[in-house]
């Protein structure tokens, strides 16, 4: 029989023993479930990673006024304005003369109004000062200012010799106006004979009294339509007081050339009441006289009533 004491001892040992177990266990982690062969990627990405793009955690500096790009007055204007002409290349100065001998044969590859390519209320001022930039710096130029501006630009040719001929532009604010082809440059350009057979009939003949310095009568050929006229002296004869004659080698002529709108009257210095159609005035109706004066210099009288001419 065993002693109380000796069962009593393996008791304790045996809850001791438990205990120490229980305690043991207590420690350790808790056992893993089971072993996943393929495992997903949220089970390694913290959940706010994988919900949120990673934009959101990289501060972006705020742009303050003086950072933003705010369009200004000045580059909108700028972007209104025209281009600047590019330079036409210099005529050296031995060339220039025959330059303007080729002018004068092809009249820059147009018909009047345009003359030397240039046409009035089409032509800028930037392209007129253009064309005369080209011709090198030695070329006689003149420059007068009025209620228009005018540029009078002279020129050698040829048969000019020493005394250059001229051409006169006149210009507003913003185109070119009006071209004047003084006498010689109208003589040798532009005769009459040559205006008749290229332009065909005048819409008007008209005859009008001389200015102060002409002793006979004006004679105004008239392309209203066409934008230019032609100015000519009838000189009056020495004999017979009622004839007045139109010599094509006399110089008192111009042609006047302008743009739409332009007061043809005001141009040729003349006032509508001062002109007579050819017509009501002399023994030539326009057909008549188109046909005799579009023969290269044929000179032609004609009697005039000049009582009709100077009321």
């Amino acid at each position: 029989m065993v002693p109380d004491a000796t069962i009593s001892s393996g008791r304790n040992r045996t809850i001791i023993v438990v205990l120490l177990v229980l305690l043991f266990s207590s420690c350790l982690p808790p056992s893993p479930g089971p072993f996943s062969p393929t495992p997903t990627v949220s089970q390694f990405l913290p959940p706010t990673i994988a919900e949120t793009p990673t934009t959101t955690l990289i501060p972006v500096p705020s742009l303050t006024p003086t950072d933003r790009p705010v369009p200004t007055l000045t580059s909108m204007s700028t972007q209104t304005l025209s281009p600047s002409l590019t330079p036409l290349p210099t005529i050296p100065s031995g060339e220039w003369r025959r330059k303007s001998e080729v002018l004068l044969a092809t009249n820059g590859g147009c018909r009047l109004p345009c003359f030397w390519g240039l046409t009035p209320g089409v032509t800028t001022n930037a392209e007129l000062e253009q064309f005369f930039d080209q011709f090198p710096s030695d070329a006689p130029e003149g420059i007068l200012d009025g209620q228009h501006k005018r540029y009078t630009f002279f020129y050698f040719t040829a048969r000019t010799g020493d005394s250059p001929w001229s051409v006169s532009f006149w210009t507003d604010p913003q185109k070119l106006t009006s071209i004047f082809l003084d006498w010689e440059t109208a003589q040798y350009s532009f005769p009459l004979a040559k205006i008749l057979n290229d332009y065909g009939l005048p819409e008007q003949v008209y005859i009008g009294a001389p200015d102060a310095f002409e002793d006979g009568l004006a004679m105004i050929v008239l392309y209203g339509k066409q934008q230019f006229a032609g100015r000519y002296v009838l000189w009056g004869h020495e004999l017979d007081k009622t004839l007045y004659c139109y010599d094509p080698q006399a110089w008192n002529q111009y042609v006047v050339t302008w743009a739409p709108g332009e007061d043809w009257l005001r141009l040729l210095d003349q006032k509508e009441e001062a002109l007579k159609p050819v017509a009501e005035v002399s023994d030539y109706g326009i057909p008549a006289l188109h046909e005799k004066l579009k023969v290269p210099n044929r000179a032609l009288c004609l009697h005039v009533q000049t009582d009709k001419v100077f009321p």
